[in-house]
């Protein structure tokens, strides 16, 4: 059994020379991850190397999580090549998530054609995964953070970009229901929420700004 959870999305470009990929993890501490080959409930071939894209989320001296996040290109070593865009058309590419708890893989994601943030991650073992929403998702001025606290708390944040980089920081008195926070003045791109509630609560979310 396994509490880690994660979210991501693969784009590709028109000319299929260029996948991006970006993922945002926690619950676990990785060692490892990577492309393989195979539909859901198959296992696979390694495709690619991520492990080189895997950023820490860092809330002080504590990991909140993980982000990985780049590129399989042309250039890059195993090169993209019209095999493996044709395997991502036909859903036969997974991504998996090693750890040293789960060796063989903690969490694994099947990216699916869709114009939206692919399924979440889910674990290899029995169980569930859930991520925490954020919304609206992509945003332009502000988030909203469900939180169903048992009683009002002090709630700490931080919002980071996909390189580990505080960009906002603050404190809350919070309680139950959402959490509105001001991410206008953020540039476009990808960033990860950090939130911890009292001393034991922690959640990581993930959005898009536009």
């Amino acid at each position: 059994m396994t509490t880690a959870s994660g979210s991501g999305i693969v784009s590709i470009d028109r000319s299929g020379t260029s996948v991006h990929y970006h993922f945002v993890l926690n619950g676990m501490l990785v060692q490892a991850a990577h492309f393989h080959k195979g539909k859901r409930g198959e296992n696979g071939d390694v495709l690619f190397d991520l492990s080189n894209s895997v950023m820490p989320i860092m809330g002080g001296a504590e990991i909140y999580g993980y982000v990985i996040s780049g590129y399989w290109t042309r250039e890059s070593t195993p090169p993209l090549d019209d095999q493996a865009v044709a395997l991502f058309f036909a859903d036969s590419v997974y991504v998996n998530v090693h750890t040293a708890m789960h060796p063989n893989g903690e969490v694994r994601a099947q990216p699916t054609r869709q114009y939206a943030p692919l399924s979440s991650a889910s674990p290899v073992e029995e169980g569930s995964v859930q991520v925490p929403s954020v919304y609206p998702n992509p945003a332009t001025t502000t988030i909203m953070l469900p939180m169903e606290l048992a009683s009002p708390t002090t709630l700490q944040w931080q919002i980071l970009n996909v390189r580990g980089e505080e960009v906002l920081r603050g404190t809350l008195l919070v309680g139950s229901g959402s959490v509105a926070l001001d991410v206008s003045s953020l540039p476009a791109g990808y960033y990860i929420v950090t939130c911890t509630a009292g001393t034991s609560d922690r959640r990581v979310y993930r959005f898009l700004k536009q």
